[in-house]
């Protein structure tokens, strides 16, 4: 399912198997080096980070929201608090393989 996989240090990774998803993505990003199916959103500061997450949100594209560690769905939120971004997204996490949970912050 395609969603938002990770923010690291310098790109927001994708999980991107669909080609509609692909074919909209596929202008702001490059395939990531080690997988064939990923995305990588390459970022260069705090609010360019804030203008391509608003950009992904507006897509409608879930953002991961696993319980453990730092997700993407948990940045997002810490950029609204600071007033960066604005509105809700998607989230998305899995109780097993092939079974997501879906929601909304």
């Amino acid at each position: 399912m395609d969603h938002v996989a990770a923010i690291l240090g310098v790109e927001i990774r994708l999980e991107c198997s669909s080609e509609s998803a692909r074919k909209v993505l596929g202008p702001m990003a490059r395939d990531c080096e080690d997988d064939d199916t990923d995305l990588c959103l390459p970022y260069s500061s705090k609010e360019n980070l804030a203008s391509i997450l608003t950009q992904l949100q507006t897509l409608g594209l879930p953002f991961g929201s696993e319980p453990a560690g730092w997700s993407p769905a948990d940045i997002f939120a810490q950029l609204r608090d600071e007033a960066i971004v604005h509105g809700k997204i998607k989230t998305i996490a899995w109780r097993g393989r092939g079974e997501p949970v879906c929601g909304e912050i």
